[in-house]
């Protein structure tokens, strides 16, 4: 167990042969959920779901997405653009409204951590 301060800083990637080209990767990230981006993923619905995992629920579930892996040459032709588009477009408001996809939040601190992230 690494101390809260140093999970996920630096990935322990173990290759491992597990079926004829597959490799096993075991990343230490302290519990967080990652999303390792491939390069030759379909941007739009690798953005989609990154912003989903990430704040579905006002990120308040153990499974949101806490860290994002992306490789650069995906990052430099939309990734950044596309993901900044689609947080900046999320819609916060009273649950009762179907249009809204972030509601109430349950800590007190939240709203103040999400005001940091918006």
């Amino acid at each position: 167990m690494l101390p809260p301060d140093r999970r996920g800083n630096r990935s322990i990637i173990t290759p491992g042969l597990i079926r004829p080209h597959f490799s096993l990767w075991l990343i230490w990230l302290g519990g967080k959920n990652f999303h390792l981006i491939h390069p030759s993923a379909d941007i739009e619905n690798a953005v989609q779901q990154s912003v989903r995992s990430a704040f579905e629920y006002q990120g308040q579930k153990c499974s949101a997405l806490s860290r994002l892996y992306v490789p650069a040459s995906l990052w430099s032709v939309g990734f950044k653009d596309q993901l900044l588009e689609a947080t900046a477009s999320i819609k916060v408001g009273p649950p009762e409204n179907f249009q809204n996809f972030m509601g109430p939040v349950m800590y007190t601190v939240s709203p103040a951590f999400l005001c940091y992230v918006f």
